[in-house]
């Protein structure tokens, strides 16, 4: 399953479970719970930190990609 979140709402933790409300922003522009993330709450530190490599790494790939990208458009323009 697969739910768009634009922000991150209330956080809850009872019986060991953490519970991550979901925000999104509906078609009239207003806030609104798309879903509700639930990881037991031993494990929410560790997702936490595993989702927090993810995003970096992804990030410093685009990072590189783009800077390949205008180099290789440089190099383009001072052949021609």
């Amino acid at each position: 399953m697969q739910i768009l979140a634009d922000s991150i709402g209330q956080l809850t933790v009872a019986n060991g479970v953490l519970r991550v409300q979901l925000i999104q922003t509906g078609p009239d522009g207003q806030p609104r719970e798309a879903g509700v993330l639930t990881i037991p709450a031993a494990q929410a530190a560790p997702f936490a930190n595993q989702l927090a490599r993810g995003v970096t790494e992804l990030a410093d790939k685009v990072k590189s990609r783009q800077e390949e990208t205008m180099a290789e458009a440089a190099m383009k323009k001072l052949a021609n």
